[in-house]
């Protein structure tokens, strides 16, 4: 969850996000991208995109592989439930929602 600090208002900015997956049961080179949409009137809608990221995972599938994705100046529009969608070759493989809360 994500709530306004004392004096913020929207959109908010973060300058500086991270998110980290971890990999396995894949091979060879895949490029990984990042996505944030939001629900707008009950329609998911794209806000933001980072990548693509070329990741070669070997040929190993039961190697594990850390990804971190670090983000800068990330903006979110208003409040409500946001998802980061992490793709691998244009196909979502993960996704983790946030909530951003109301102003205080």
């Amino acid at each position: 969850m994500i709530a306004p600090l004392p004096g913020e208002h929207y959109p908010l900015k973060r300058e500086e996000l991270a998110l980290y997956a971890v990999l396995t049961s894949g091979r060879g080179k895949h490029a990984f991208a990042l996505e944030l949409t939001r629900f707008v009137e009950g329609e998911e809608v794209r806000v933001d995109g980072w990548g693509p990221l070329e990741r070669d995972l070997g040929q190993d599938p039961t190697t594990i592989h850390g990804l971190p994705i670090r983000l800068r100046a990330v903006r979110f529009p208003q409040p409500g439930q946001y998802t980061f969608r992490l793709l691998c070759d244009h196909v979502g493989i993960a996704e983790e929602k946030i909530l951003l809360r109301e102003e205080r």
